[in-house]
């Protein structure tokens, strides 16, 4: 399959699983050191941006292909700002730079 296929896919896979999904809040990830994040789920070094240490990545979609390869993807904060590119901030990450927990877990634990 080419890759707009694939990208037509996704994005449609992306509209109905945020749509479905709006109550359940995002997994909260941070990075403990700096990391990259695509614009693609790719993962190519083209359209790749680097965001500094503890910056914060609010995951609402995780993604595993007929592969077996996986993708996470949300917003990120590169700073005290969200990193936008062209109007698009849906980012794709690579979940070993990232320190992630679920917020209505972590709610349940504490109570």
């Amino acid at each position: 399959m080419s890759k707009s296929i694939y990208a037509v896919a996704l994005s449609a896979v992306l509209l109905f699983s945020t749509n479905a999904f709006a109550e359940i809040k995002p997994v909260v990830c941070l990075n403990p050191n700096i990391a990259t994040v695509y614009t693609n789920f790719y993962a190519e070094d083209e359209g790749s941006y680097q965001v500094p240490k503890e910056s914060v990545a609010y995951v609402d979609v995780l993604l595993r292909t007929i592969y077996g390869k996986e993708f996470v993807s949300g917003v990120v904060t590169r700073g005290d700002k969200i990193l936008r590119v062209e109007g698009n901030q849906r980012w794709y990450l690579d979940l070993k730079e990232w320190n992630c927990i679920n917020p209505d877990l972590a709610e349940k634990m504490d109570a």
